[in-house]
């Protein structure tokens, strides 16, 4: 589950939770009889967290609490604090019918008290009545229709209960050309949770709205999430040139064309950013602050990676690999000089049978996939391999292994990394094997539930025929050793030649 999911299952006792931070941030009440409900909500709040009210004894003096409260609603209907213990009374009692009418006179006074709105979804998400969960998320995108925390839980949501309902509930946004903020929003929100998807209906976007700036940036940002870089440069080229210099759009340009080593131009652009005009965006200044550097690295680092690829090219010395990845073909190149105890523990993976059928057990567009744990999860790690005048950085299409734990260099697992976006901040913390010398475009459009279905060597010449291993123990040993006691004597040094 994502990160957007995870927040709408929201235990409706966190309702409670949140009223007594509210109540107890109050300066000014209606009259003392708030005063005595606030005194009361928080006695009732300890004695529940002190396991003094349990069962019936916690339901009659929640529902006792409720009816005073409703009595003080009586007179003060537009006080907010006291819906808010309405709802999370109702919610705690299972009161559905209160719940939402509690809720929806919160929001119809305040339509951006955006974590009402969720918890009030999350009351319905978290009982597994989705279809109701979407009614609440509905209606609260008629009272705010741009929210992106709203449409973030609507299509998480919807994706889960029947992920039809995205394309049907998109073509209903696009209704004026002109005013494409509710399309804009809804595919905003979508880049985060299934960043493919919303790439395929930015097309439509597109084509339905083609010289709207907001739909150029939008449309350019889904494509920069799903890994289309390429196409992402292309379309941000066609903004007009005052958009071109805001400081966002200037950092995704810088981002679409570092994907693909054009760094040069990706340091340009990003050097030429106004930090003082971001003061206002801390965000954006963070990351500016943290990427600039290294953009300057990778533009240094890539000289020499090109000089090495080049003395390379007539080489037979590195291994060749072709992996399949949902029925594509993959070319590697293995990096035999500069990492050979790593080159030959993944060609004794791979002629183990242990990388067929595999799935990618995360997708990280913009950085990486990683496969999950071969079927035999091999007991052991690979001893780190750096050294400062032939380690590989990692650049786009670099291939190195999962390290289980960065604090500790030694903790390299068998399971494959693929990069799709440079990363210079890895440099020198742990080994680049290999690259991909052909089939990027598979390695960049895997989506999740992608597997690597299998391995073939298609060349290698004489390496260390046992790679050295680092056992449970913490020992160093040969790999046929460790894997023979795991296949209980049974398993042979693998021979590394086809």
């Amino acid at each position: 589950m994502g990160d957007g999911e995870d927040m709408l299952r929201i235990s409706s006792r966190y309702l409670i939770v949140g009223l007594a931070l509210l109540l107890a941030a109050m300066a000014q009440t209606p009259d003392d009889r708030w005063d005595r409900l606030e005194e009361k909500a928080n006695t009732i709040l300890k004695e529940i967290s002190e396991g003094v009210l349990v069962g019936d004894s916690k339901k009659s003096a929640m529902m006792e609490l409720l009816q005073e409260n409703r009595l003080f609603l009586a007179e003060h209907p537009d006080n907010e604090s006291a819906w808010l213990m309405s709802a999370s009374l109702c919610g705690q009692l299972g009161d559905d019918e209160c719940l939402d009418t509690s809720l929806r006179a919160i929001m119809r006074m305040n339509p951006r008290n955006v974590q009402a709105g969720l918890q009030w979804a999350a009351h319905y998400t978290n009982d597994n009545r989705l279809d109701r969960s979407l009614d609440v998320l509905n209606e609260l995108l008629e009272l705010n229709p741009t929210s992106l925390m709203f449409w973030n839980a609507w299509t998480i949501t919807a994706t889960t209960h029947d992920p039809s309902l995205i394309q049907s509930r998109f073509r209903t946004l696009m209704i004026d050309a002109a005013s494409p903020e509710r399309p804009i929003a809804f595919l905003t929100a979508l880049q985060k949770s299934d960043p493919w998807t919303a790439a395929d209906l930015g097309e439509q976007l597109l084509e339905w709205s083609p010289e709207h700036p907001d739909v150029l940036l939008c449309v350019a940002r889904g494509l920069r999430s799903a890994n289309q870089f390429k196409s992402a440069a292309d379309i941000i080229k066609t903004m007009p040139a005052e958009m071109l210099k805001r400081p966002d759009v200037a950092y995704l340009h810088s981002d679409c064309l570092y994907a693909d080593h054009r760094f040069q131009e990706a340091y340009d652009i990003m050097s030429s950013i106004d930090l003082d005009s971001i003061e206002s965006k801390p965000g954006l200044a963070r990351r500016l602050k943290f990427m600039l550097p290294l953009r300057k690295q990778a533009l240094d680092a890539w000289q020499r990676e090109q000089k090495l690829r080049t003395l390379q090219t007539n080489s037979t010395d590195n291994p060749l690999v072709r992996i399949t990845i949902d029925g594509k073909p993959v070319e590697l190149e293995l990096f035999a000089g500069e990492a050979p105890n790593t080159v030959a523990a993944f060609l004794a993976t791979a002629r183990r049978g242990d990388y067929e059928q595999l799935p990618f057990m995360r997708i990280h567009t913009g950085f990486r996939s990683i496969t999950g744990e071969t079927s035999r999860s091999a007991p052991y790690t690979l001893p780190i391999e750096l050294d400062e005048d032939d380690s590989r950085d990692f650049f786009t299409g670099s291939v190195s292994m999962y390290m289980n734990n960065p604090a500790n260099p030694d903790s390299s697992t068998n399971q494959l990394c693929l990069y799709h976006f440079p990363a210079p901040h890895l440099n020198g913390t742990r080994n680049v094997f290999g690259r991909v010398t052909s089939g990027l475009d598979v390695v960049r459009e895997m989506r999740e539930g992608a597997v690597l279905e299998s391995v073939e060597i298609l060349r290698a010449p004489e390496i260390p025929i046992d790679p050295i291993v680092i056992d449970s123990s913490g020992t160093q040993r040969p790999m046929s050793q460790v894997m023979n006691e795991l296949d209980g004597g049974t398993s042979q040094p693998g021979n590394a030649s086809p």
